[in-house]
């Protein structure tokens, strides 16, 4: 035998390994075929030509209707929906009491003379296109309001926080607090009831949002006639 050829593998030795980098081969054209399918799809999506106003489906019993207003910088199929939800204590998977938490504290960070909370709601609100798999993220800021039938406790429009929880690359969920100028928040307050009856926002993220009508710190000064 040849010395050379003592190290080549033998027919049914090569075989295996033949068999092997076919089937690489053929899972990479699998996946390059898959990434140019989903490539195509979003090709031919068809954005917004013009501003849309949106408003989600009601659920029955909900005292609260949420809208939004697109404009088509916002780069979102024209088929774009609306969705929002009421998380509650009794909601699976979420963690009422911890979220709460998480609120108050983001707020405290830039507001020291806050005591408390005196309402809080949450809502999960979302984009939605039957033209694509994915959950729609807008590439300019929209503008989304939440209006009350009954409206809620506040002490005043001032007391009013808006509180997003944002999910990092990490997956880490954190409580922002909307800037009331960056983000054009608004509160529509019922001086007489002193009920929050609408509340407005500019956004680009869509997850978790908490409107908080906060309690402050109050501090009563003696005069010298006590």
């Amino acid at each position: 035998m040849d010395p050379d050829q003592a190290d080549e593998p033998t027919p049914a030795e090569a075989a295996p390994e033949a068999a092997e980098k076919e089937d690489k081969a053929q899972a990479e054209d699998s996946t390059d075929s898959k990434a140019a399918k989903d490539t195509a799809a979003k090709t031919d999506v068809k954005l917004l030509k013009s501003s849309k106003t949106i408003t989600a489906e009601q659920g029955k019993g909900d005292d609260f209707a949420v809208s939004a207003v697109i404009g088509k910088d916002a780069k979102v199929p024209d088929d774009v929906t609306i969705t929002a939800e009421e998380l509650g204590k009794t909601t699976d998977g979420f963690d009422y009491e911890q979220y709460k938490k998480d609120a108050l504290a983001a707020i405290r960070k830039g507001s020291g003379d806050v005591q408390g909370i005196r309402s809080i709601k949450f809502y999960d609100i979302s984009l939605e296109s039957e033209s694509q798999d994915d959950s729609v993220e807008p590439s300019a800021p929209v503008s989304v309001k939440i209006e009350y039938e009954d409206g809620i406790k506040v002490d005043s429009a001032d007391s009013v926080h808006i509180v997003h929880f944002a999910e990092q690359k990490n997956g880490k969920v954190t409580a922002e607090v909307l800037d009331a100028e960056e983000n054009n928040v608004e509160a529509v307050v019922d001086k007489k009831e002193s009920k929050l009856t609408q509340a407005s926002f500019d956004t680009d993220g869509f997850s978790v949002y908490a409107i908080v009508g906060t309690e402050t710190i109050t501090v009563d000064y003696l005069t010298h006639d006590g």
